[in-house]
């Protein structure tokens, strides 16, 4: 027997301008992804993916310190409650990439740490997803 297991990849262009302060960006990227999101939970997807570092421009790539203080708290910064709160409501799987804050670099075996103060890092949250796996079986 088939299963039909509906995923939505979300992908989208920076909703402010590029002199907008960081609080009305990432507000602005915030807002258009959570219509985004409820627009795909009620075309019927089960799995919602976001794309890296979704409220704000990608800010690995770019290294200025102006971003640093896009990061937040992973898993309690108000990002991911929001998300958490969006998955259980719309009883969705919904994987969100954020930046936290770097941890000290570390030396790895192939010479000096790595200077990107950026590691950005997915968080999967679903109110259904033990339920979800085992209808997969």
């Amino acid at each position: 027997m088939s299963r039909i297991v509906r995923c939505s990849l979300i992908q989208a262009t920076n909703a402010a301008p590029p002199d907008a302060s960081l609080s009305a960006t990432k507000q602005a990227m915030i807002d258009k992804h959570v219509a985004y999101i409820e627009q795909a939970a009620k075309a019927g997807a089960q799995i919602v993916c976001l794309q890296e570092i979704f409220y704000g421009p990608y800010l690995c790539a770019e290294q200025t310190t102006r971003w640093y203080d896009f990061t937040e708290p992973i898993p309690d910064g108000p990002t991911i409650r929001l998300m958490r709160g969006l998955a259980r409501q719309h009883r969705i799987a919904l994987i969100v990439p954020c930046a936290p804050p770097a941890a000290p670099p570390k030396a790895g075996p192939k010479g000096p740490p790595h200077e990107s103060p950026f590691h950005a890092k997915t968080q999967v949250f679903s109110a259904l997803i033990s339920a979800f796996s085992a209808s997969l079986r």
